[in-house]
């Protein structure tokens, strides 16, 4: 209303601070296919795959400082059956995306991330259940490292 007005330089600096904080259409390209990435590593026991994807410390499933090791143990706990054959995830469209300044540096920013997480299973038993929705959230350095990775199954 006040363009001149005496807190109009701090309005103009808040606008250009959240601004900065919203999601480009390319970081929630590269969010995507970097959670895509690690569901599909999990899937395939890809342990050392899984571990080029996270940070020193990651957080999985409510246990401190996990490895590949513990997502693969993850995935077989919950996936290995004697009739699943195999498993695919898909992030469905509502992805939410948040983004936060990084103590790495000016002008670098972390994401978290909450999606629903859909599992297509292939089971050896056609009139069983083929699909689970699963709600995942994450949080992601710069560098798209994975802190932290929660599956919950809804």
């Amino acid at each position: 209303e006040h363009p001149n007005g005496l807190f109009a330089e701090v309005a103009t600096e808040e606008k250009a601070r959240k601004a900065k904080l919203e999601v480009s259409e390319d970081e929630r390209n590269l969010l995507r296919g970097a959670v895509d990435n690690f569901l599909s590593a999990m899937t395939v026991g890809d342990v050392a795959r899984v571990n080029e994807m996270i940070s020193s410390s990651l957080t999985f499933c409510g246990v401190a400082e996990s490895t590949g090791d513990n997502v693969a143990e993850f995935y077989q706990s919950h996936f290995k059956k004697d009739d699943i054959l195999g498993v695919h995830f898909s992030v469905n469209n509502g992805m939410n995306i948040r983004k936060s300044p990084s103590t790495m540096g000016e002008g670098l920013y972390n994401y978290s991330i909450s999606a629903d997480v859909e599992a297509t299973l292939n089971r050896t038993a056609t009139d069983s259940v083929s699909t689970e929705t699963w709600s995942l959230s994450a949080s992601l350095t710069p560098d798209r490292k994975f802190t932290s990775v929660s599956l919950n199954k809804n």
